[in-house]
């Protein structure tokens, strides 16, 4: 079995050695599940002591029936009973790893946790399932479900959401179930709440108490406060959506906006001190003019008290930041170069706009942002300062009148990196946060991939040069480097990941036999073979050494989001089929 990302575990297709085959937000909750029930990438795992997880070669077994086991290996170790840590795994499904600054990392399958092993997948029978124990022996069942889950590490345990529970194991011994129905926690951990999926009566558990509140009416949608006692509700109502704000310690409503025709929570950043809301037309008092009670949509800021403010209106407004301020992508009308990258102060109601045109925003860091925009010219790149503004850093030199899409967006110490497909060809970029060093050090490849980010910042890069190569190079770019360095070639693509210096590649032999090989990420390359008729599904060390994933929203992205899935799952974040996710995306 060949684990390649955006290609589930389940009956993996034989590899292609051509440049034709397939590619590949933040909320804790099961709507980042639901929304992402796409294409799964097969992804390293997080942990601390180094072991590399294999699965078994399953080519050729019926794709109704198609299963393997897993084992967490030192590189070189012979798998066995006493280091096989799963079993009938047929598809792996994403744990997302929270950081104290509201950032997130992904792993997928597993990770190390609370001195045992973390697993998240589906087995034979259908069922997704998160499972805590050790090698070689029978783990615990955290949560099961016949549909969607999603897993997220926190500092409180291990949080897992269903479509209608969730359940919080704060070890291997002690699981809680914290809420039914669709779950979001607070950023600070405080707070769970929860409600049908079809709507219904509110819950907000304490988390540090275990006391919870019921609020009456028919909640469609919720979020908390990154930190403090608040609660928003969408409410359904006689004459349609209107928010409430709740508070989490008595369950009193302490205010009510207007009713609007259709309102959605958004996810809100740690350190915002509102919420966020997207609401179309207003059938009551309200602050909106004659066109937004017309269907515009807006973006609303709503405070504690449940006074609104419109941030703005256009086709779609996606948040990257809140704090006192609102930084987002604002999508304009049809027509090219419309949209434009803003930031909205509550104290004041100013609106400024920092980029304008064909232009994406992603999340860098937890208050940073980077930002591309699209002109005959090129691919322009952006990183925000600490005036507020954004500054041009770098430009990928192509015809990108006709838009580009940005991939895999990773962000590590001082630098985020980015995977961009322009004109038929694909670069690698380079934004340095605070320095001189950013640069496109590829460009022009028929087809390329981040692979990940060693924890000095190295680069994992793999792909093919042209349309004409016939073997899959694999190679790193230094931190502050501006060439590709190849270490090692393969006759196909499956999951290569890097680590403490050392890049992990799983391809097949001549003979077309799975195999693992190990090559030092400088220096000398000397290529070791570690196993054969085995693949790489992960391993205990974070999957990016540290790096966050984020995503860039742009037109191209969310149409591309908008098409239907090839295939479906339990996922993490926007557009599960990449490392999509960041914050605070409805």
């Amino acid at each position: 079995m060949l684990l390649q990302r955006g290609v589930s575990v389940s009956r993996v297709p034989s590899p292609t050695p051509r440049p034709d085959s397939s590619r590949r937000r933040r909320r804790i909750g099961i709507l980042a599940a639901a929304a992402a029930a796409s294409t799964l990438i097969l992804t390293a795992c997080s942990g601390s002591n180094g072991r590399l997880l294999v699965v078994a070669d399953t080519t050729g077994v019926d794709a109704t029936t198609a299963s393997t086991d897993v084992w967490a290996v030192d590189p070189g170790e012979q798998p066995s009973s006493t280091n096989r840590v799963a079993s009938e795994v047929t598809r792996p499904l994403s744990i997302n790893v929270v950081n104290d600054d509201g950032t997130m990392a992904r792993d997928t399958l597993g990770t190390a946790w609370s001195n045992a092993t973390l697993l998240s997948f589906q087995d034979l029978r259908g069922r997704s399932l998160t499972t805590v124990g050790h090698p070689g022996s029978r783990s615990t069942t955290i949560s099961a479900d016949n549909g969607p889950l999603q897993t997220s590490i926190l500092r409180r345990g291990v949080f897992v959401a269903t479509q209608d529970r969730c359940v919080l194991a704060r070890s291997e011994a002690e699981t809680e179930r914290v809420g039914s129905g669709l779950c979001q926690v607070s950023e600070d951990e405080r707070w769970v709440v929860a409600w049908p999926a079809q709507g219904g009566r509110l819950s907000i558990r304490d988390l540090r108490t275990g006391k919870v509140r019921t609020v009456g009416g028919t909640t469609a949608d919720a979020v908390a406060l990154g930190r403090g006692t608040s609660v928003l509700a969408v409410q359904e109502t006689a004459g349609g959506k209107q928010g409430i704000v709740v508070d989490a310690t008595t369950g009193k409503v302490t205010g009510r906006t207007p009713v609007f025709q259709e309102m959605r929570a958004i996810p809100v950043t740690a350190e915002s001190t509102g919420f966020t809301a997207l609401a179309v037309g207003s059938l009551g008092a309200s602050p909106t003019d004659a066109d937004a009670a017309a269907g515009e949509t807006q973006l609303l800021w709503i405070d504690t008290s449940a006074k609104v403010q419109v941030v703005d209106r256009g086709a779609l407004m996606l948040p990257l930041h809140t704090d006192t301020a609102v930084t987002y992508v604002r999508l304009g009308n049809a027509q090219a170069g419309s949209d434009s990258i803003r930031r909205w102060d509550s104290s004041s109601g100013s609106r400024t706009v920092l980029l304008s045109g064909r232009v994406g925003a992603a999340a860098a860091g937890a208050d940073g942002i980077v930002a591309t925009r699209d002109t005959e010219h090129g691919v322009e790149l952006y990183r925000s300062n600490t005036h507020g503004t954004l500054d041009h850093v770098t430009t990928l030199r192509v015809d990108a009148s006709q838009g580009s899409n940005v991939g895999r967006v990773l962000t590590s110490g001082d630098a985020t990196w980015m995977e961009i497909s322009v004109g038929g060809t694909m670069a690698i970029a380079r934004i340095d946060l605070v320095g001189n060093d950013s640069a496109v050090p590829i460009r022009g490849w028929a087809q390329l991939s981040l692979g990940g980010l060693d924890a000095d910042g190295t680069a994992l890069i793999t792909g093919y040069r042209t349309t004409q190569s016939q073997h899959l190079t694999v190679g790193v770019v230094t931190p502050s480097g501006n060439r590709y360095a190849e270490r090692i070639t393969a006759n196909a693509d499956g999951l290569n990941l890097i680590h403490d210096g050392v890049i992990y590649v799983t391809d097949r032999a001549d003979d077309g036999t799975l195999r693992v090989r190990s090559v030092r990420a400088q220096g000398r390359p000397a290529p070791t073979l570690l196993y054969r008729g085995l693949s790489v599904g992960g391993a205990t060390w974070p999957t990016d050494n540290g790096a966050t994933v984020s995503t860039l929203i742009s037109r191209q992205a969310v149409m591309q989001a908008q098409r239907p899935a090839s295939s479906s799952g339990a996922g993490s974040s926007d557009a599960g089929s990449s490392d999509a996710g960041s914050s605070g995306t409805p």
